[in-house]
């Protein structure tokens, strides 16, 4: 219980500062730690390469980084990892993701901002959020581009979640779902349709792409996406946790 107390006075510290600097205080829930730099200090933060001074984050790996440039960091490349090191930032969240490929894949704790990447591996950007950026609990997977020309055949990403979820797979355009194959596994794999309004993304050739939505709900356990035929890109993925989890 005292740990748990700490832990919450440390959040609510790192989110009053992120308030002051500016930012949005999507780091409250890392680990990380408030320090003040000496006056005397020379060194600096390895972002921006400025000389860090006043009170500045510390990793749990002992780096120091301005709170502002690891959030600049993070929306930039998607990934709660320290700059420098790569350990985790963050707590463990209750889903995880494996890509049958082996390629890169990441589930984030939020959802990207407005000209976040949608991708690890190409730099296609977020233009709209459309309902995504209002619901409450939602993380992306941040996945490999590259991926999207695994058949509809097969299993591309396995999530495993601990938790009753919700899935919400955004597909690129009405084409991507009619002509590579994934219309017969959304329908004899139970993905209903969903009312929500998708993302707007750029993209090579095509420029800008939107399309539909498709949900179901699953329990705790490894739920299988399917491939979706797209060298262009695979669709994305969102997960919306239960109003009881705490993360």
């Amino acid at each position: 219980a005292a740990a748990a107390r700490a832990m919450e006075r440390v959040r609510k510290a790192l989110l009053s500062f992120c308030r002051e600097q500016r930012t949005s205080g999507r780091l409250q829930d890392w680990q990380l730690s408030l320090e003040e730099m000496p006056a005397d200090c020379s060194e600096e933060c390895p972002i921006c390469l400025v000389t860090l001074s006043g009170h500045v984050a510390k990793t749990q790996c002992g780096h120091y980084f301005h709170m502002t440039c690891l959030e600049r960091n993070y929306a930039e490349s998607g990934r709660a990892t320290c700059p420098l090191c790569r350990q985790p930032l963050r707590r463990p969240l209750p889903v995880t993701a494996r890509a049958t490929s082996g390629r890169p894949i990441e589930v984030l704790d939020a959802v990207p901002e407005r000209r976040g990447k949608c991708y690890l591996d190409r730099d296609y950007r977020f233009l709209l959020l459309g309902d995504f950026a209002k619901l409450p609990r939602m993380l992306y997977v941040m996945t490999s581009c590259q991926d999207g020309i695994t058949s509809a055949s097969e299993v591309m990403w396995q999530l495993e979640t601990s938790v009753p979820v919700t899935v919400h797979l955004n597909f690129r355009s009405k084409e991507h779902v009619q002509f590579s194959g994934a219309s017969g596994w959304l329908h004899q794999r139970g993905w209903r349709q969903s009312s929500l309004t998708g993302t707007a993304s750029s993209g090579v050739p095509d420029g800008l792409a939107w399309g539909p939505v498709y949900s179901q709900a699953f329990g705790p356990g490894t739920v299988d996406l399917m491939g979706s035929s797209c060298s262009h890109g695979p669709y994305f993925v969102f997960v919306q946790l239960p109003k009881d989890n705490n993360r």
